[in-house]
């Protein structure tokens, strides 16, 4: 509960007129405290991602995609106990991400997003 009012918080502050981040950052604080195991395989998802596409928008959302089924696979491995909070918070997540990404989407779409070609390792950098 605590880390999803972390991640609205960041999204959504009220000292500032409810305009904040897109709830990445926070996550990615959250992700650290409270499922340090969970941390390296969505960061392993979302380079993998951004440096095959260059779009850190596309793969900050692939992580976050990707943190349920971390959290569903993870109990099954006997790395972590199962936690009926850490689900839903780990299903709530993402929907979250792409809400707060839709902009992003849109441009990814459109050919407009702007893409870090820096850190394009696997993919064609045009």
């Amino acid at each position: 509960m605590c880390g999803f009012a972390a991640v609205f918080g960041h999204i959504f502050p009220i000292f500032s007129g409810l305009k904040g981040g897109k709830g990445v950052g926070s996550l990615i604080g959250v992700l650290l405290a409270l499922f340090p195991l969970a941390f390296p395989l969505c960061l392993l998802v979302g380079v993998a991602v951004i440096t095959t596409t260059g779009y850190v928008s596309l793969g900050s959302i692939t992580a976050a995609i990707a943190l349920p089924i971390i959290i569903l696979i993870l109990p099954r491995l006997g790395l972590i106990n199962p936690n009926l909070s850490l689900v839903v918070f780990s299903l709530l997540v993402p929907w979250i991400i792409i809400y707060t990404h839709r902009s992003n989407i849109s441009r990814i779409r459109n050919g407009t997003e702007n893409r870090f070609k820096k850190a394009i390792l696997f993919g064609k950098k045009n």
